[in-house]
């Protein structure tokens, strides 16, 4: 089985060391896993970094994104810098072809197991679940409305997801596991509540299904300081 993992990456000296443990611990073959960041330059030491981890995978690919702006603040901007960025990681996943892209955004923590777990589960998109604004309980991933309407988040965890399983929902994303068909037939797209809404009326649209696996319990560095 081949795999890819990566993200858009930006001033992530910060959390990326944490980040390689994660998917070290993870304990997947490092020989049939490739690494796609789409990295825009910032002040810190985040390509060396990069370079550093890098070299113990299939490959390493960089995707240099600097005539993108840098996105800071969450505003529509952003939203625009994130699709681009996100389906210039899906321009090379097409060209490399692995049979699942894992897209963990590089301020999310899991725990050992977690992507095997999210193997086995055998569904079109799956993902851990993250309470991305703690101790609030917004979990990272949304219901949308019945006639195609807009989307909701679900929250909070004791009310949505009562004991640890797997549960259907509309969209999951900041870490999510997603087949082949999946980054092949659909693309980001601007949303204003956010590329991965964009990208979720795709997702739906094609007749794929998302999934979110509580049984693994991942953690958002919200802050640098966590």
């Amino acid at each position: 089985m081949k795999l890819a993992i990566g993200c858009p990456v930006y001033n992530r000296e910060w959390s990326l060391p944490r980040w390689f443990q994660c998917v070290f611990d993870q304990k997947v073959s490092l020989k049939n896993t490739d690494l796609v960041f789409a990295y825009t330059e910032g002040d810190d030491k985040t390509l060396d970094i990069l370079n550093k981890y890098g070299q113990k995978f299939n490959s390493l690919n960089i995707i240099e994104c600097n005539d993108i702006r840098a996105f800071g603040n969450r505003d529509s901007d952003r939203y625009y810098s994130l699709v681009i960025l996100r389906n210039r990681i899906f321009e090379v996943l097409r060209e490399l072809q692995p049979d699942y892209f894992f897209s963990y955004d590089s301020d999310i923590l899991i725990p050992e197991g977690t992507l095997k777990g999210l193997i086995k589960d055998k569904k079109d998109i799956v993902g851990p679940w993250v309470d991305l604004v703690p101790p609030n309980g917004i979990p990272n991933c949304v219901t949308q409305l019945p006639n195609g309407g807009g989307f909701r988040r679900r929250k909070p965890y004791d009310q949505f997801y009562p004991q640890a399983g797997l549960y259907e929902v509309s969209s999951v994303f900041a870490v999510s596991l997603m087949k082949n068909e999946v980054f092949n037939t659909c693309t980001y797209k601007w949303h204003t509540g956010g590329e991965d809404y964009g990208f979720a009326e795709e997702v739906i649209n094609a007749g794929f299904t998302s999934w979110m696996d509580a049984n693994f319990i991942g953690t958002h560095l919200y802050k640098k300081d966590i």
